[in-house]
């Protein structure tokens, strides 16, 4: 945990995550990775993205649920608007409010992909993660805190989160080409 006050569920393997809550795993992942795992949003007022740490990116893989609304994917950042990442651009798909995420990151070549197999079944294509020195395998997940959600105070479940690291670039492509999940 690095800020808010995520909590974690040890019986059952799950991250509580709200509002402005920032939450990164340590030790860092060495070499390239492929995680996955699963998201419930069970309010309507919440939005959460990714975070590799060492980068700038103008957006990360994102979720939001807006008011009335199923649980959308797209991008963003830390106090951020609401946008796009890669082919993630704001689809919404109907009844939906989890899903079941995969995100692969390349870290010779700096590059990260989302997948999703709930739901949207949508791969974000190759995003470049920009003004780093390669990816430093601090992944975290963030309870967005930004002025198109600032009434968004419910929360999400994540979890479990499982994979693989130390992998090169090649192996990560091909797990992302067989969509494979953990």
């Amino acid at each position: 945990m690095s800020f808010g006050d995520p909590t974690v569920d040890t019986a059952k393997r799950q991250l509580i995550l709200s509002f402005d809550d920032v939450a990164e795993r340590n030790p860092n992942y060495q070499g390239g990775y492929v995680i996955s795992f699963d998201v419930f949003m069970p309010q309507d007022t919440f939005a959460a993205h990714l975070n590799i740490s060492g980068f700038t990116n103008p957006a990360f893989p994102a979720l939001r649920r807006a008011p009335g609304r199923p649980m959308s994917v797209g991008g963003m950042v830390y106090a951020g608007a609401w946008g796009s990442f890669g082919a993630w651009n704001g689809v919404e798909e109907t009844g939906t409010t989890a899903g079941r995420f995969t995100v692969y990151v390349k870290a010779t070549s700096s590059m990260s992909s989302m997948w999703t197999s709930t739901g949207f079944s949508k791969q974000t294509g190759w995003v470049p993660l920009t003004a780093g020195a390669g990816a430093t395998g601090n992944f975290g997940l963030i309870g967005t805190n930004n002025s198109d959600v600032a009434g968004f105070n419910g929360t999400a479940v994540v979890g479990p989160i499982t994979g693989c690291s130390g992998l090169s670039d090649s192996q990560v492509d091909a797990l992302y080409t067989a969509k494979k999940q953990y």
